[in-house]
């Protein structure tokens, strides 16, 4: 029984492995206009409409990454991906999700949002990491998967009834980076997502227990999702971004 709850564990971790770019923070670094970074002053081409809630405020800016940095299936090659989103963190949230031109005149004149209540303390240049993420058990696909990886090894139905139990969330013992883009989305309470929501591929993920200069909520962690399919073409604004704690 042992070798079989064995099997099943590591065939899980083996068949929901996907590759993803870690975020590595780089400390004491002031991020430039260009940089890889999460906050700070966004590069931002002249003519495009800067972002603001519905109430008018400017938005911040989470995350910015040079495309041409990321080398995973689906994911554009060139351009510059941005994540605006509510400097407050009000929910539900409001944000905005570009993929500019690189290298384009840039806006001198931006306005300056209100980050006493955001996400981050400071800026931070980040580094991008070749890593890899297994499918967090709060997936909505999760359940299903194990299920019928134990029906494989072991031709039982419901095979794994009785025996799993909380054990898996110490077993099983999945990796998840506390900050990526590719790999899987996590969440801190249930996926909100359904078998219905095409939005199955994880744009950008970041948990606040990453650093303690991040705060989202209490303990929580920030999720943008999109279809691959719209990745894929560059058509980022179909982008769901979120968060739970």
């Amino acid at each position: 029984m042992e070798n079989i709850y064995k099997k099943i564990i590591e065939r899980y971790k083996k068949e929901t492995l996907k590759e993803c770019y870690e975020i590595v923070l780089s400390e004491g670094i002031e991020p430039s206009i260009s940089d890889n970074k999460l906050g700070g002053t966004p590069y931002f081409p002249e003519g495009e409409n800067y972002p603001h809630t519905s109430n008018g405020s400017p938005m911040a800016l989470l995350l910015q990454v040079n495309l041409k940095d990321i080398d995973l299936p689906a994911f554009p090659s060139q351009g510059i991906l941005e994540i605006f989103i509510d400097a407050c963190l009000d929910y539900p949230l409001e944000y905005k999700v570009f993929i500019f031109e690189e290298g384009l005149p840039q806006t001198t004149n931006l306005p300056k949002p209100d980050l006493e209540q955001f996400v981050l303390s400071h800026p931070f240049k980040i580094e991008l990491k070749k890593s890899f993420s297994h499918m967090p058990l709060n997936d909505y696909r999760a359940d299903n998967v194990i299920r019928q990886i134990a029906y494989m090894e072991t031709g039982i139905e419901n095979f794994i009834d009785g025996i799993w139990d909380n054990n898996i969330y110490r077993d099983l013992d999945v990796y998840l980076p506390g900050a990526c883009l590719g790999g899987y989305a996590d969440f801190t309470q249930e996926d909100p997502r359904s078998e219905e929501d095409n939005r199955d591929f994880c744009l950008f993920k970041l948990d606040s227990l990453l650093h303690k200069s991040i705060y989202i909520g209490d303990s929580g962690i920030l999720s943008a999702i999109i279809s691959e399919d719209s990745l894929r073409i560059g058509k980022v604004e179909d982008a769901v971004v979120d968060w739970d704690c």
